[in-house]
């Protein structure tokens, strides 16, 4: 009898993730049994994709639930990648084929995540935060729509619970809030090392506000802006002439009129 030795080899246009939703008010995660014992669902998603954006969706798709991203412990050698989300609301209209369970994590074997992932998730299920950062904890998504709401001047009650969310770490976030009247309204917030994204924006609102979506809420602490959508994506405009277009108007506003014209 011969004996071959089999070597396995993550698929390179993938990205893997354990993913440890959690459900804030009971602090229960979702988990899958395997044989004996329970076990976060292992995920993929397109590799060089936007992450939040991807497993925010899988999730809706493959279980019917309604989360937002929290944090991403990226993989390091030894240790695989870890998606932490927090549960929002589920689906009744659907029958998803694949089901799991709500169980304490301490059910969760210590050989499934282990060391110090281990100890963010039980920070984050004792008190309600991991500690990486404002953004990676309970209820943040709430407090930002109160937040804009109240500084804007909006009806809480307009903003729809449909938000799409595209980048997601402990102290940056990308998100898209859809409201019953008007155009959707975006969060986005930018901590070390992009906090210069968050100076220039604010510079660039107060100099070119026609230029620029209306920027209807800034806070300083989180580094964070609430703007309205802009209509149409830029990709669907990107084009050498819209480009032209775009830097001759900005340096028309900033030194007057150009004695030349990009095209």
């Amino acid at each position: 009898m011969r004996w071959c030795l089999l070597i396995t080899f993550s698929n390179p246009l993938s990205q893997s993730y354990r993913l440890v939703l959690a459900e804030p008010k009971t602090r229960r995660v979702f988990a899958e049994r395997c044989q004996l014992r329970w076990r976060p669902p292992q995920i993929s998603i397109p590799r060089w994709s936007r992450a939040a954006d991807e497993i925010q969706a899988l999730i809706e798709q493959q279980w019917g639930f309604e989360a937002v991203v929290l944090d991403l412990l990226e993989e390091e050698p030894g240790r695989e990648a870890i998606a932490i989300a927090e549960f929002r609301g589920g689906s009744t209209s659907r029958t998803f084929a694949r089901v799991g369970s709500w169980v304490n994590f301490r059910e969760v074997s210590k050989s499934e995540i282990h060391g110090a992932d281990r100890h963010i998730v039980e920070t984050l299920l004792r008190d309600g935060t991991t500690g990486r950062g404002v953004f990676s904890r309970f209820g943040w998504v709430e407090d930002a729509l109160d937040w804009f709401s109240r500084e804007a001047g909006i009806d809480r009650a307009q903003v729809t619970g449909d938000v799409r969310q595209f980048n997601a770490a402990a102290d940056c976030a990308l998100l898209r809030f859809e409201t019953r009247v008007g155009p959707p309204i975006w969060f986005k917030a930018g901590g070390n090392p992009s906090s210069s994204e968050y100076r220039v924006t604010r510079v660039l609102a107060q100099l070119f506000p026609d230029s620029l979506p209306a920027v209807i809420a800034t806070r300083e602490d989180w580094k964070a802006w609430a703007m309205e959508d802009a209509g149409a994506r830029l990709g669907s405009v990107c084009s050498p002439g819209a480009f032209g277009k775009t830097v001759s108007r900005l340096a028309s506003r900033a030194y007057g009129d150009l004695p030349w014209k990009l095209e």
